[in-house]
């Protein structure tokens, strides 16, 4: 059996004009998921990245920790595979069409600036509505693209790193989300109320053979509550 390791990248800047980058909070997360890893003697033996800059930069103090502790480093690849589905776009493309269904969503759309419940509450229902597949496959992107995507992504580490190996992936939710789908069978709409709980700088585990792959540990953050600092677990 070899165990693969999905890492959710640290807070990233949410509400900022480059999403797609670590907060303060995130870099901290990081820091202390790596020097959690080395601690434990947890050296990949293959090392994967989304090609986002947060999972890049979720990634990045790893082999620092490693080296620190005498540990050897690993090489990172970059894989599009483990990439976020681009929530921005099926946002774009949703939401019009939504207003003019449910009156309900223009008023949350009016209130989401100065209230993230309302904010909460519209996204998990435009991805709701996504996941459905009540969309339009000519404007927007499907998620059955994208959970493909992912197992495809999933079944190639299985198969080039097949005994006895341990592989890290730093990705996103989804990501993670669509690879416990696979491993469970998960219904979609499942599926993607599991990616809204997925906290930042979490690990969620898998053992696998050619027989197939198996949940162990799903969204652990025991690393971030061992730091004993506040305001640490977050999902957003």
């Amino acid at each position: 059996m070899s165990t693969l390791y999905l890492v959710r990248h640290g807070q990233a800047s949410f509400g900022q004009a480059d999403y797609d980058n670590l907060s303060p909070l995130g870099i901290r997360q990081s820091q202390i998921l790596a020097n959690s890893l080395a601690q434990r003697g947890l050296v990949p033996d293959a090392a994967f990245t989304g090609a986002m800059k947060r999972h890049l930069q979720t990634a990045e103090p790893l082999n620092p920790a490693l080296s620190q502790a005498g540990l050897p480093e690993c090489e990172f690849i970059q894989s599009k595979a483990f990439d976020e589905f681009d929530a921005a776009t099926v946002w774009q493309r949703q939401i019009n069409r939504m207003v003019e269904e449910d009156p309900q969503v223009r008023i949350d759309l009016d209130k989401m600036a100065s209230d993230p419940k309302a904010f909460n509450r519209l996204f998990a229902k435009v991805m709701r509505q996504w996941v459905s597949g009540n969309v339009d496959p000519e404007i927007a992107p499907r998620w059955q693209d994208f959970t493909q995507r992912v197992r495809q992504g999933v079944r190639q580490i299985m198969e080039t790193h097949p005994s006895k190996k341990k592989v890290a992936v730093f990705t996103s939710a989804g990501p993670v989300a669509a690879t416990v789908q696979m491993a469970l069978s998960l219904s979609d709409a499942k599926t993607m109320e599991l990616a809204f709980q997925i906290l930042n700088a979490s690990v969620t585990a898998f053992t696998y053979s050619p027989k197939g792959i198996i949940l162990s540990v799903f969204n652990d953050t025991g690393h971030l509550a061992a730091a004993n600092e506040p305001g640490l677990l977050t999902i957003r």
